[in-house]
């Protein structure tokens, strides 16, 4: 037998290939690459992007799970579908296989633990990437602690691996479960475009809110900002996605809107132009969860301004940095905006966060986590 493994993406629940999802598992790929393994994805069959890379495919039943009777019903088939993925098109490669999933829901946990039941698993190993606080889900967090005790006691001993992304989170998430979790690097920086441009900061300053308009990603924040007068907000340029709904006012800043679910081109090309990027997150939300997005800001050496008491918040400071911790309330907060996009002193602090960004992040290091683990 091939002791050499293949990790296997499986994306269980589709973002309609607009998300961070694809990202984040195409880096994977990279990174398993790079460590000397196979990789292969399989995705529910509603995904809707299209040219899928090599070793991809639409293989999985994804029936309703949001709605209680669809759900009920659909947990059987999906499992179903998973398990027969696994039979034909993994357990034959005659080698170890790591299932990997990290975009999950309680859903999701339910569907692994039917599908697996159904396949010997002598072979098979499952890391589990959670990027979420289990304690503040409620009943969904228990619940989500019951299927991981579940899935620990069907799988072979060591089996079952689980991953997180920030080190608070990790703590949390031990503290809640009784289980040990592995802090893994974010991967989906794209190094070849780390640094972007050298904005000349002329006309407006292009403050940059990237990714879904959320009310946990700041989406009463941004509107505010948006009716902002006075006090510099003229010098501001917010692009924004089209579904965020910003109107611009006299006196107050420029709206540029986006289309939503960008592609990685355009995602790329916005990050380059951006003279700042806006994170006004949830405190709540983000206390301990990571942003892709910061850490790609952070790598591309853009300013990343983020509130106070959010994981972001914390990096910064690491890397003394509080000048981009803001009060998003201020009514200096445009003026503020402005003067740390040219900011020579900031800028310098950032190049320093940049350099251990990219060591710490990305393929290479994921790659290097990925033998670690094994």
């Amino acid at each position: 037998m091939n002791e050499t493994p293949v990790l296997v993406s499986l994306l269980l629940l589709s973002d309609h290939g607009q998300g961070h999802v694809r990202d984040y598992n195409e880096a994977v790929g990279h990174a398993a690459r790079r460590a000397g393994w196979a990789h292969k994805a399989a995705l529910v069959k509603n995904w809707e992007a299209t040219a899928l890379p090599p070793e991809w495919e639409l293989a999985i039943d994804c029936p309703d799970l949001e709605h209680f009777w669809s759900r009920n019903l659909g947990y059987g088939q999906m499992a179903r579908s998973l398990a027969r993925y696994l039979r034909e098109r993994i357990l034959p490669l005659d080698r170890p296989a790591i299932l990997f999933v990290e975009n999950l829901s309680t859903s999701t946990l339910i569907v692994l633990w039917l599908a697996l039941r159904q396949v010997p698993r002598d072979r098979l190993r499952l890391w589990l990437l959670i990027r979420f606080s289990l304690r503040e889900r409620g009943a969904a967090g228990v619940a989500g602690r019951a299927m991981l005790g579940a899935l620990r006691r069907l799988m072979p001993a060591g089996g079952l691996q689980l991953l997180t992304d920030s080190q608070p989170l990790a703590e949390a998430l031990e503290a809640y479960t009784g289980r040990p979790f592995t802090v893994m690097p974010i991967p989906h920086i794209d190094v070849a475009e780390a640094g972007g441009r050298e904005t000349a900061l002329t006309g407006r300053v292009v403050a940059w809110w990237p990714g879904a308009p959320r009310p946990e990603k700041g989406l009463a924040t941004m509107q505010a900002l948006a009716q902002r007068t006075g006090g510099g907000a003229e010098g501001l340029m917010l692009v924004v996605a089209a579904g965020a709904a910003l109107t611009a006012v006299a006196g107050g800043p420029e709206v540029r809107r986006l289309p939503s679910g960008v592609d990685r081109a355009t995602y790329q090309r916005t990050l380059a132009e951006a003279d700042l990027i806006l994170l006004p997150y949830a405190v709540a939300a983000y206390r301990e969860r990571t942003s892709g997005i910061f850490v790609e800001a952070i790598a591309a050496g853009k300013p990343a301004v983020v509130p106070a008491g959010t994981w972001m918040a914390g990096e910064l400071a690491r890397h003394d940095l509080r000048e981009l911790i803001v009060d998003w309330a201020a009514a200096a907060l445009p003026a503020q905006l402005i003067r740390l996009a040219g900011d020579e002193h900031v800028r310098g602090k950032l190049a320093a966060m940049r350099a251990a960004y990219l060591r710490e992040h990305g393929v290479a290091a994921y790659a290097a986590a990925l033998r670690r683990l094994t």
